[in-house]
């Protein structure tokens, strides 16, 4: 049911939302589980990397300028430990160009700049978690 989480966690995948507005947090996570996801949320990358202790996302959906700590640091973080590493990054952010291009460095498949159309990040995300790392933003 949209809105809701599903029951049926065998079947469905699941997408970590790293976002420090809380607003846009819902939205992501709303539209989200709209498309058919299970979505966990932190509001940022210190918390989201305590999420990722308990839970293996398909992909992670990853703001890049957050407090206590930021997407580049979250993504350096995430390099360091191999059963992080490899699962995808999409960016969705009001950062520069350049902040953008340094996450794409540091491992990001794909940067949106917000405000990002919900339609082309749900399947954005959704091609992520079957495995096309095709960068759509270069």
């Amino acid at each position: 049911m949209c809105g809701v989480k599903s029951t049926d966690t065998v079947n469905v995948p699941t997408v970590l939302v790293v976002e420090d507005d809380p607003d846009t947090r819902e939205m992501e996570r709303f539209a989200l589980q709209c498309t058919g996801f299970d979505v966990e949320v932190a509001p940022n990358g210190r918390a989201a990397l305590q999420v990722l202790e308990e839970v293996h996302p398909c992909v992670i959906l990853l703001d890049l300028m957050m407090p206590v700590m930021d997407g580049l640091e979250f993504l350096k973080t995430r390099q360091a430990e191999p059963s992080w590493a490899t699962i995808p990054v999409l960016c969705v952010s009001a950062a520069v160009p350049s902040m953008m291009s340094e996450a794409l460095r540091l491992g990001a498949e794909e940067c949106l700049q917000k405000p990002a159309d919900v339609d082309v990040l749900c399947e954005r995300v959704r091609a992520l978690c079957n495995g096309d790392t095709r960068d759509a933003s270069r």
